[in-house]
């Protein structure tokens, strides 16, 4: 019996086996570099970081300090790092306000920060940013920024009111230098120079509203001499020259 004919023989379980024996074998091979593969990703220190690419204009952030968190929290190898946990690392820094973290294919990790921009010094060391946010200016404080006072829990409303009280004075050419709210709420706002509006706590915008008004007319020529202005009065204001005097205008 020839080769062809014992093979017409076989019988047709055993023809179909070698059928698709060729294809098990084949699906078999990709499980095992399939699983292979699989280790390796899981593998969190398989293929590990290679280039660290930090970028943003920073002028307060210390470049070193920032490059050493990045570094330090790096916990794994591509697949495996920890990204959420690099970003809190870089997040504490002081002067640090966003960051953004990703990976670059195939070894590269960017970090990306915003640093924060102060409006004003809040208290004795700390700095506030225009959202209202206290942060710590780890001995880095800009000359020249106003001084804002208040209780912590108000933070955000001292901030809006100086960005408000600063607008409407510009238009008169003055700089606001400190804004205060105690625990009445009840505020003062220092104009560069020296001079100390008294506000107060009820009728804040009509008193200011007032000031302005009357400022170009009877006090702009003698501002130099001006210690303080009181316009907690119902439709006046007094003035506390320098020289010690008082007056009042209604």
């Amino acid at each position: 019996m020839s080769l062809a004919q014992r093979k017409r023989t076989l019988p047709r379980p055993v023809r179909a086996v070698r059928r698709v024996a060729p294809a098990l074998a084949g699906v078999l091979v990709g499980l095992v570099l399939l699983s292979a593969g699989w280790d390796a990703l899981n593998d969190l220190h398989r293929f590990p970081i290679a280039e660290v690419k930090v970028s943003g204009e920073v002028r307060h952030v210390d470049p070193v300090t920032l490059r050493t968190a990045v570094t330090g929290a790096i916990d794994g190898g591509f697949f495996g790092l920890d990204v959420e946990r690099i970003q809190r690392q870089v997040q504490q820094l002081a002067w640090v306000d966003q960051v953004w973290v990703r990976r670059v294919w195939p070894d590269g990790l960017e970090v990306r920060v915003k640093e924060q921009v102060p409006l004003a010094h809040w208290g004795a060391s700390r700095l506030v940013n225009a959202r209202g946010e206290v942060f710590d200016a780890d001995g880095r404080e800009p000359a020249g920024l106003p001084r804002l006072q208040g209780p912590d829990e108000r933070v955000a409303a001292v901030a809006a009111l100086y960005l408000a009280v600063e607008r409407r004075l510009r238009e008169l050419n003055l700089q606001v230098s400190a804004l205060s709210l105690d625990e009445r709420a009840a505020m003062r706002v220092g104009l560069a120079g020296g001079v100390e509006l008294v506000i107060g706590r009820k009728e804040r915008e009509r008193r200011l509203a007032r000031f302005i008004q009357v400022y170009p007319k009877l006090l702009a020529s003698r501002a130099g001499e001006i210690a303080r202005i009181d316009l907690r009065y119902g439709n006046g204001f007094a003035v506390q020259w320098k020289n010690g005097k008082q007056s009042q205008t209604t």
